[in-house]
């Protein structure tokens, strides 16, 4: 079908210009899409490798990797992302969960912190969540992100690209 056509003109596209982070990115985009989560993160880790100043790339990466069972990989790529993107409110979030999650708390509320004062007034309750979350331990961020934050955020970022 369609979608199919598109991956085989992307695997194309990656053949004629390896070199491209935007063609690597779709590439990893298409897969995940399809939810072939070890392939999605061959390509996107490609494009992060391409071009490592993408908080976008770095962010979806580390999405992704979450996906395939990587967590402790995931949540560097994370991290990573909201360090570069730093207006971006929801990687600073997502990046406070990961890292409560593996254990580093004081990154945790150091980048809820950040999301905090970049967060816009619509954005504050889901910021006190993430807090009350982080509140709770490592296991109550963990399940956050995994049953809620993540796979939205993924879903979200899927379908855009700013």
């Amino acid at each position: 079908g369609l979608f199919e056509d598109g991956l085989r003109e992307l695997k194309a596209a990656r053949e004629i210009d390896a070199d491209d982070p935007q063609i690597a990115y779709e590439l990893g985009v298409g897969h995940a899409l399809a939810r072939d989560w070890d392939r999605s993160s061959d390509a996107l880790g490609e494009a992060v490798s391409l071009d490592p100043d993408d908080g976008w790339a770095r962010l979806v990466f580390g999405l992704v990797l979450l996906e395939s069972g990587q967590f402790e990989e995931g949540a560097g790529e994370i991290l990573s992302g909201a360090r570069i993107a730093e207006e971006d409110v929801d990687a600073q979030l997502a990046a406070s969960l990961a890292t409560a999650a593996v254990g580093r708390e004081g990154v945790a509320y150091e980048m809820l912190e950040r999301a905090r004062t970049r967060a816009a007034e619509a954005d504050l309750a889901l910021v006190t969540d993430v807090e009350d979350r982080l509140d709770g331990g490592h296991g109550a961020a963990r399940e956050m992100l995994m049953e809620d934050f993540a796979p939205d955020l993924l879903r979200t970022r899927l379908n855009e690209r700013p």
